[in-house]
């Protein structure tokens, strides 16, 4: 996971090996949680 936007570009465009890429924007202080069956992403409240 990362919020950098190079690795789309590494990967896609010059063909560099992963095992997948998760791009994130989020709103600042949300909590993301992923699990095997599942990503949840809760937000900050008011």
């Amino acid at each position: 996971m990362t919020l950098d936007k190079d690795f789309g570009e590494l990967a896609i465009v010059k063909g560099a090996p992963h095992a997948g890429i998760v791009p994130l924007v989020l709103e600042r202080r949300a909590i993301l949680t992923v699990e095997p069956e599942r990503v949840r992403v809760r937000l900050p409240g008011p």
